[in-house]
């Protein structure tokens, strides 16, 4: 996984949550408090999904590696919605 360097989303993203996605991220032993922090707070590198060219619901989601503040290794994958918005679809 090779970071694409800056985030395209900025340094505070707004992270958005629903019952469906919230409920997904926890079946896989995440909480989502960690999914922000990592994203906000941790250590977090980002690259494009590899199917990103094929478009559709592809076309805004990446992959990002990092750890929370407490050190927790995170795969997350994310929509980004706009300029500064993402939504976590799986962890």
């Amino acid at each position: 996984m090779t970071p694409m360097g800056t985030m395209p989303w900025g340094d505070d993203p707004l992270v958005e949550w629903d019952e469906e996605n919230e409920e997904h991220v926890s079946r896989h032993g995440i909480a989502s408090w960690e999914v922000e922090e990592m994203i906000t707070q941790g250590e977090c590198e980002c690259v494009r999904h590899p199917r990103w060219r094929k478009g559709g619901k592809y076309a805004n989601r990446f992959l990002l590696r990092g750890r929370t503040l407490g050190g927790r290794p995170l795969l997350v994958v994310v929509d980004r919605i706009g300029l500064e918005r993402l939504r976590p679809v799986t962890a």
